[in-house]
């Protein structure tokens, strides 16, 4: 399969970032695809930067209006059939997109395919996923296995163009979790497809508490929509979307915990409890009273 892939890669002021992830593009194994960078309103220099590139990608510029409408603007430009993404503070291994569409050749039923990626946070460390959480992911995930599991991060991410329009592409009122929502409607119509090896390279930035929180909330956001939008959602479902919910506040009540408002981390825990009662719960009540 050698068909065109477009890729979307929406920027804001990180023009010393930028032509890294750029350059992991150009890098890539495989050669039939277009690069579409959308600049979110830099005022850093990165048009600049990017001039270099000139022969090499498709360069927009808008107002700033956060990265949904950039990736929508982005979508709504690509000729390809398939949309891959990756943002300005990421990069790709070489074999990255030979390897996904060797995949979806061989998978041709999928509508999204991922892959693992190696995160890199601001202690150092560097982490991929959990090996009890690549030992039981499936090749090929249905519905009910992508809300396991459904944090895949953008830049491993290619996904097919008419899906995304049919899903009427990333949900612009969300001011996190997006990607969320679009991996979770996408599985709603097709299969995921997981391709086991690091062909990505994530660089996790601090976030505020603040920003914690929309995150939290939007992911919970998120969720109860797709209750909502269901028609039908099995017991077994059900389950696993509460299990999701309860994991959330725990993180939630644990950012609290970590930033010294035990109060309103116990009253995340106490929202944690109406869909399951768990050890870390129990911990996490009692360290709340801990000065």
């Amino acid at each position: 399969m050698d068909e065109l892939i477009s890729i979307v890669l929406p920027t804001y002021n990180r023009k010393d970032d930028v032509t890294r992830a750029i350059d992991s593009v150009l890098a890539q194994t495989y050669s039939n695809f277009e690069l579409i960078v959308i600049d979110d309103g830099s005022n850093d220099g990165t048009e600049q930067a990017l001039r270099t590139y000139k022969e090499s990608i498709v360069y927009y510029y808008q107002e700033n209006q956060g990265v949904a409408k950039a990736r929508n603007f982005g979508c709504r430009k690509a000729s390809g059939n398939w949309i891959a993404f990756i943002d300005s503070d990421d990069c790709w291994k070489p074999e990255k997109l030979a390897k996904q569409m060797a995949f979806i050749d061989k998978y041709p039923s999928i509508g999204l395919c991922y892959t693992d990626a190696y995160r890199h946070f601001p202690d150092g460390s560097i982490k991929g996923k959990p090996e009890r959480v690549k030992k039981h992911a499936s090749i090929c995930q249905d519905f009910k296995s992508v809300i396991r599991d459904p944090y895949f991060g953008m830049p491993t991410v290619m996904v097919k163009k008419e899906l995304l329009k049919k899903i009427d592409w990333f949900d612009e009122s969300l001011k996190t979790a997006e990607d969320l929502d679009m991996y979770l409607k996408i599985a709603s119509y097709a299969m995921v497809g997981y391709v086991h090896e690091k062909l990505v390279d994530i660089y996790i930035k601090d976030q505020s508490l603040g920003s914690s929180m929309q995150s939290y909330e939007d992911n919970l956001l998120v969720l109860e929509r797709l209750v909502k939008d269901q028609p039908i959602v099995s017991r077994e479902i059900q389950k696993v979307i509460r299990q999701s919910k309860h994991d959330i506040y725990i993180e939630y009540a644990k950012s609290l915990l970590w930033e010294g408002q035990s109060h309103t981390a116990r009253r995340k825990l106490h929202q944690a409890a109406r869909y399951k009662l768990s050890l870390v719960l129990c911990v996490l009540f009692l360290k709340s009273f801990v000065k």
